[in-house]
């Protein structure tokens, strides 16, 4: 899934993710929604396995 400016978002539990950082073969996602809601929920991957699933948002979940 990409966002319209074609920045790579994942999508889990109705929340998405934006790719924030990449440390050897983990990915670390923020919520799409820090900027606005300051949200400081978190996302880590290796390859497509969840490690770190998301903590508690401060928004509900996005409505698409």
């Amino acid at each position: 899934m990409t966002s319209s400016t074609g920045a790579r978002l994942m999508r889990l539990r109705g929340y998405s993710y934006g790719r924030h950082s990449v440390c050897s073969n983990k990915v670390r996602w923020l919520c799409s929604e820090s900027r606005n809601t300051k949200c400081h929920s978190t996302v880590v991957t290796i390859g497509r396995q969840i490690i770190s699933p998301g903590e508690k948002h401060t928004h509900p979940p996005n409505s698409t």
